[in-house]
């Protein structure tokens, strides 16, 4: 993309950058490259706006010089980078102000550019400055050589006189060399070896007959290049060795196949002229084929000899006895690697020594030594047991020495075998052990023995306890086998005839069926456990078998299967309870059918998780099922009063306990957690804290609203005592001031009233009704005159 920021002009072609470049990126190009060539670092020149077929770019100019270690050194790169961030450029300046402002950046900008243009013609006078000088250097060198070119003329003139003599000595030269050449050529026709030579640009320069059963050459391929000549040579790298030979001086070789049997030595070295210098290259080519087949043969069989003592050394080490043998001086000449891991040592370390020099016990070391020579000198194998104390500890060994005879037939070696017996020894002894104990514990044991002969089906053994199981002598079984049939229950004959078939097929087999005793008539439940006992050769010799009396289990085991339904059934039907079991790690080993209720989880989706699933992250976090387990371990349960997960990710708040399981002897078997959703009584509850909240806040608001009342009923209840206090002074002053009104207007008033009435009895005989009625004026004149001292005297009294 270089090109869009060139441009061609008319005329003379021209490679100078500076006047292909656009206009506007010229000075900015001049100066990038001036300061590179001078610093030695890359320069970038600030951003330019261009404009291409009427499209305006900012393009940012970088010149990097080449590194001085790379072969283009003195090259400079050059970079036109277009700034894709630069936006549109500015538009032209609104006011004058603008205008100044770019107008001095841009004079500004070009001083800078004036100043380095200057620095340029600076460094350019100085250089032609001494450019000149140089070429004045050279003018008087010139003149010296303008002299000692006349002084070489005349030496020419001699020269001259001695090259005619050297003229006769060349043609002597020539017709010596004429007759070497004729004996080269007859030398290279009756070799062998083809051979061809090359000059320094890989032109054919001569060749051997013998090469043109390799390469197809006639007398015209002379002087052309080898790589146009076809080959049969398996040998792509030719040319590129030909001309690594001619860099490097080094002289090459390759075995190179021809054809499907053929194979070639090539031997690529420089040609060297009598001036010792290189002239080319001289390529051999050796037929080997026959040396290349020998060493192939040779291979092969040494592969074969590899590979059969590769077997050998395999099946020696994977074999775990002991393999040796010895000279006739009684030191060992192979050690198979089980003898070297026993005595802890390498190959080296003991070939070539002894019994006593590998530290053996002096007795057993003589004793050994001695047998080896006995073989020696009878021919014959000697067979003995040893032990033998090395790293692994005291074991017991057998071993036996016998001879390798030569040709001749005398003793040419001794070999050796030694097998470790400690274990057979061991399992002897065991095995004797075992049957002594066996006998003492199938005497003593409540459970009965038998073993019966697979091929005549006779019973062997049976140990006293089936007398007191059975109900019966063992001599019955013993005579019949067919006798213990007869005791069985009618009911289970089959199951149980059934049973030495399987066993003699290879079974083992385990079957419970009924007795019928003969002493008593008691039924029985007996577990008989049939299993087959192989020879050595994997065959069934005899067949042998436990029986047990069952009966107790199998009540014992009927009440426990009642019991587990009746706790099945109460643990199945209690579907708003989730029930499951923990073992002492929290692992989950039982859910109930309202535990999937409760929380969503199937049983076998949580049979195996930690019961942490069901708690919630911030629990977890807080270490709450650690404490729960710390609490039901120190007190024996735990209650568990929280929010827990459902398996759609749904919290319910939870009311349950978790409870310590513990076995017969006291030790921890687990947990169990029995817990129901209380998300209802929790939200009750809820509600019940809200309403009791409710009603202490409004009764500390009636409270408040009372003691205000009170205070308020207090301050008016002073008032009104304060009232009162006024009222009866009030009163009292009102009763007086009656009491004294009365005194002095009424009871005068009434004094006169009955005064004047006294006078009726003067009139009693005249008018009778006039007489009447006036006394009772008088009288009530008296009644209102003593209401009136009451009123006065407030005494509540009459006169």
């Amino acid at each position: 993309n270089a090109g869009h920021y060139l441009k061609f002009s008319a005329g003379e072609p021209s490679a100078n950058l500076i006047e292909l470049v656009h206009p506007a990126l010229r000075l900015e190009l001049r100066t990038a490259l001036f300061r590179a060539a001078q610093t030695g670092e890359s320069v970038k020149a600030s951003p330019q706006t261009v404009e291409i077929d009427g499209v305006r770019d900012v393009i940012s100019l970088q010149v990097r010089p080449v590194a001085a270690s790379d072969p283009a050194r003195g090259f400079y790169l050059v970079l036109f980078e277009k700034q894709m961030d630069a936006g549109e450029p500015p538009a032209p300046a609104s006011s004058p102000d603008e205008l100044a402002r770019e107008l001095d950046s841009e004079i500004q900008y070009l001083k800078g550019q004036l100043s380095t243009t200057v620095e340029q013609y600076e460094t350019a006078n100085e250089e032609l400055k001494a450019s000149n000088e140089e070429l004045q250097a050279m003018n008087e060198e010139m003149r010296s050589a303008t002299e000692e070119l006349e002084t070489s003329k005349e030496e020419l003139q001699s020269v001259n006189e001695e090259l005619v003599t050297v003229n006769h000595e060349l043609k002597n030269s020539v017709e010596e060399l004429s007759r070497t050449n004729a004996d080269l050529n007859n030398l290279m026709a009756s070799t062998d070896i083809g051979t061809i030579f090359l000059d320094r640009q890989l032109l054919v320069q001569r060749f051997t007959p013998s090469a043109q059963k390799i390469f197809n050459l006639i007398p015209a391929d002379l002087g052309r290049p080898l790589s146009d000549i076809t080959h049969k040579l398996a040998y792509e790298g030719l040319m590129p060795d030909a001309e690594q030979v001619l860099e490097n001086l080094a002289t090459i070789e390759r075995e190179v196949r021809v054809g499907e049997e053929s194979w070639f030595l090539t031997r690529i070295a420089p040609y060297r002229t009598a001036e010792d210098r290189i002239g080319g290259v001289v390529a051999t080519f050796i037929d080997i084929t026959r040396r290349k087949q020998a060493e192939m043969e040779a291979r092969q069989l040494a592969r074969q000899l590899a590979t059969q003592l590769d077997k050998f050394n395999t099946v020696m080490t994977a074999v775990p006895d002991f393999i040796y043998h010895f000279d006739l001086n009684g030191r060992f000449t192979y050690v198979n690697q089980p003898l070297l891991d026993l005595w802890q040592k390498t190959y080296d370390q003991a070939i070539g020594r002894n019994f006593h020099e590998l530290d053996y016990p002096p007795e057993l070391a003589d004793r050994l030594q001695q047998q080896i020579q006995e073989v020696i000198e009878t021919r014959q194998t000697v067979k003995d047991e040893t032990s033998y104390t090395s790293a692994f500890g005291t074991r017991q060994y057998e071993y036996i020495l016998f001879p390798l005879l030569a040709d001749d037939g005398t003793v040419g070696a001794v070999a050796g075998t030694t097998r470790d017996i400690t274990d057979r020894k061991m399992v002897d002894d065991a095995l004797r052990q075992s049957e002594q104990r066996f006998r003492q514990f199938a005497e003593n044991s409540a459970d009965v023995f038998w073993i019966v002969d697979a091929k005549t089906q006779k019973v062997e053994y049976v140990n006293p306890v089936y007398e007191k199981m059975w109900g019966e002598p063992r001599d019955h079984l013993m005579a019949d086998i067919s006798h213990w049939l007869e005791t069985v229950h009618p009911d289970d004959r089959a199951l149980a005839a059934a049973v030495m078939p399987r066993v003699l097929s290879g079974q083992t087999v385990t079957v419970e069926y009924r007795i019928i005793r003969p002493n008593d008539r008691e039924v029985r439940w007996i577990r008989d456990t049939g299993f087959p006992i192989p020879d050595g050769n994997g065959a069934i010799a005899r067949v042998a078998g436990v029986a047990q009396d069952v009966t107790e289990d199998k009540e014992h085991s009927e009440k426990l299967r009642e019991a587990e339904e009746r706790l099945r059934l109460l643990v199945e039907g209690a579907r708003d309870y989730a029930m499951f079991l923990m073992d002492p790690g929290n692992i989950i080993t039982y859910w109930s059918s309202g535990a999937e209720r409760v929380f969503g989880w199937t049983q076998d989706e949580t049979i195996g998780q930690s019961a942490d699933l069901i708690f919630t992250p911030e629990d977890r976090a807080r270490g709450a099922v650690e404490k729960e387990i710390e609490t039901a371990l120190a007190d024996g349960r735990a209650p568990d009063r929280r929010f827990h997960l459902r398996k759609d990710g749904s919290r319910f708040w939870t009311d349950g306990v978790l409870m310590l399981l513990n076995d017969e002897q006291g030790d921890l078997r687990g947990f169990a957690k029995i817990a129901r959703d209380a998300s209802e009584q929790r939200e009750a509850e809820d509600q019940l804290r809200h309403a009791r909240d409710e009603f202490e806040q409004r009764v500390v608001e009636r409270t408040a609203e009372l003691m205000a009342s009170n205070t308020e009923l207090q301050n008016e209840m002073s008032t009104r005592q304060q009232l009162e206090r006024d009222l009866l002074e009030i009163s009292e002053r009102e009763r007086r001031r009656i009491g004294e009104d009365l005194h002095d207007v009424v009871c005068q008033e009434l004094t006169a009233t009955a005064l004047f009435l006294g006078y009726a009895r003067v009139l009693e005989g005249s008018a009778a009704e006039i007489v009447r009625d006036t006394l009772a004026g008088r009288h009530l004149a008296d009644a209102l005159r003593r209401g009136s001292r009451v009123v006065e005297d407030g005494s509540g009294e009459g006169p």
